[in-house]
C-alpha cells in the first residue's frame, strides 16, 4: 500500500463497524478497499439506477392505465346502480298499475258489471 500523509478522522461506531467488515488486513487497508470499491462500482450503480428509473416509469404508466380502468369501472357501476334504481321504479309502477286494474276489474259498478281481469 502506498504511504501517504497520516490523517486523523472522527466517525461514528457504525461507520467503524462497516469499514471493519470490509476485506483487508488492517483498518487502513479496509478503508482503502472500501473507498476504491465504491469508486470502481459507480458505473454499475448508475446503470442500475437508470434501469430502476425505467422500471418506475413503466410501473407508473401501468398504474395510470389501471387508474383509468378503475375510473371506467366506477362509472359503469354508477350507471348500473342508476339502471337498477330505474328498473325498481318501473317494477313498482307496474305493481301499482296491476293493483289498480285488479281493483277496477273487481268493482261491480265498473261498466260491464263483472270483473273481466283474471289474476
Amino acid at each position: 500500500m502506498c504511504k501517504g500523509k497520516p490523517k486523523t478522522i472522527r466517525f461514528e461506531q457504525e461507520v467503524e463497524k462497516t469499514i471493519n467488515q470490509f476485506r483487508g488486513n488492517n483498518f487502513s487497508r479496509k478503508l482503502h478497499n472500501l473507498v476504491y470499491h465504491f469508486k470502481n462500482t459507480i458505473p454499475q450503480r448508475q446503470q442500475k439506477a437508470r434501469e430502476l428509473d425505467e422500471r418506475i416509469k413503466e410501473k407508473g404508466k401501468t398504474l395510470s392505465e389501471l387508474n383509468t380502468q378503475v375510473s371506467d369501472l366506477e362509472w359503469i357501476v354508477r350507471s348500473m346502480e342508476a339502471l337498477v334504481s330505474e328498473i325498481n321504479y318501473v317494477h313498482k309502477y307496474i305493481e301499482n298499475c296491476n293493483t289498480k286494474l285488479k281493483a277496477r276489474n273487481s268493482d261491480p259498478s265498473y261498466p260491464g258489471g263483472k270483473p273481466h281481469y283474471k289474476s
